[in-house]
């Protein structure tokens, strides 16, 4: 029965729980939510959002500001923090961070191995009150206050200027990775989730000739099972129709792999090469964006998957935010913390 009842979209498994207590019981258990999750949730996301103020009956409205796992993150006019979950209709309300700048990016992290779930936010420096960047943790469900998390690489951190991968749009379940391009650098800063111990691994120079050209990326090796996804972080760019990417192997080693080079036929035509913005690969599948078109690349037969692209553009399944010019789901998801209380 669990099998059958977690491939059903959010909202059919909440009418479900009304058929009797043994499906009511099931449907709230821990291991259902995951994997209902997994099947709902295609891509985890999370960035700042353009979100509108939404009235909860108080004197201050709440503003979304980021999406993760399926459940909203948002922030009020007097910079108070919740966790809404429109499915359950139950919000989590949060400490305050101690970071005071509004130029910050937060989301959701699952470390497979605690079984717990940390909020992560990183901030920007500000130059008018001379406060250094950083990177703030919470553990949800058990922490009463924000820890803030020593990263120095993390001082000059510019959200505003900077290419920024924050997390995946298909997450490390054991990692946090927060990818960066400057000027003169490109990094990526992961956080082991189990124990919260940082790694700076810094791309070595003259591997990109122009860093103004070079993209996040990342590659996902999916498994059957979620918590086996191997993901590598990493850079890309495209250079005379081919895609160059690098990613990092090992983090704890600072260990690059060498370049790989992928044709890409279809960049030909209206398909500029700098109008195109690889994104992430999963296994045979390279997604990129083309301002708000997906273009999905199977690059082990060489063609374009546009099947797959039309179910997306036809379902919103896949969202291409012009903030960030990244993909991401809208799909909600039965996840509930401790804390949680029935919404106003």
């Amino acid at each position: 029965m669990t099998e059958i009842l977690c491939r059903l979209r959010t909202d059919h498994a909440m009418i479900c729980r009304r058929v009797c207590k043994q499906w009511n019981s099931l449907i709230q258990d821990p291991y259902f939510i995951h994997k209902n999750m997994y099947h709902a949730i295609f891509f985890n996301v999370s960035w700042r959002v353009e979100g509108a103020l939404r009235d909860d009956g108080s004197s201050h409205s709440f503003e979304l500001i980021a999406q993760s796992y399926g459940v909203l993150i948002e922030r009020s006019s007097n910079a108070r923090y919740r966790i809404r979950n429109p499915a359950t209709k139950r919000v989590l309300n949060l400490p305050t961070p101690s970071f005071a700048t509004m130029d910050h990016q937060i989301t959701i992290c699952y470390d497979c191995k605690t079984r717990m779930y940390k909020l992560v936010a990183a901030y920007s420096f500000q130059k008018e009150t001379n406060s250094r960047g950083g990177c703030e943790i919470l553990t949800l469900g058990d922490d009463l206050s924000w820890r803030i998390i020593e990263i120095p690489s993390l001082h000059d951190l510019d959200l505003e200027k900077e290419k920024i991968m924050f997390n995946m749009e298909r997450p490390d379940r054991q990692n946090f990775h927060l990818m960066r391009i400057t000027s003169n650098l490109a990094q990526v800063v992961t956080i082991r989730l189990k124990d919260e111990v940082v790694f700076v691994n810094t791309l070595p120079q003259g591997i990109f000739t122009n860093l103004d050209r070079v993209s996040n990326f990342y590659y996902l090796a999916r498994c059957f099972d979620y918590d086996r996804n191997t993901v590598f972080p990493g850079f890309a760019a495209i250079v005379h129709r081919k895609l160059h990417y690098v990613l990092l192997e090992d983090f704890k080693e600072n260990d690059f792999g060498r370049k790989l080079v992928m044709d890409l036929d279809f960049i030909k035509g209206k398909y500029i090469e700098r109008d195109v913005k690889p994104l992430f690969c999963i296994n045979y599948w390279t997604f990129f964006a083309k301002g708000e078109e997906p273009i999905i690349y199977n690059h082990h037969v060489c063609w374009r998957e546009f099947a797959m692209e039309k179910i997306a553009r036809s379902t919103n399944y896949i969202h291409l935010s012009q903030h960030r010019q990244i993909l991401g789901s809208y799909s909600y998801s039965l996840l509930s913390f401790k804390g949680m209380q029935p919404e106003d």
